[in-house]
């Protein structure tokens, strides 16, 4: 099985995440979370590079669901 770098991932507003599908470049992740983003009006999604979060399409919807403790999560902080 090979891995490529750029990993989408779906983000639920209660801070879970679940592997959507991996992408050989940087744009390829960012078309496919575009679209994702527009496709599916609930959830949120993430561009990965390794453990390393790139980019966070849809982030208004989690704020709208998340509690104060979710807050750090979605300012990317640890």
């Amino acid at each position: 099985m090979i891995t490529l770098p750029y990993a989408l991932r779906r983000v639920y507003d209660d801070g879970g995440e679940e592997h959507v599908n991996d992408h050989a470049t940087f744009g390829d992740g960012w078309s496919e979370g575009q679209r994702a983003v527009h496709e599916d009006r609930e959830n949120a999604y993430a561009l990965y590079r390794g453990n390393r979060r790139l980019a966070l399409f849809g982030s208004g919807r989690l704020i709208q669901g998340a509690s104060a403790g979710h807050l750090s999560m979605l300012l990317g902080e640890s």
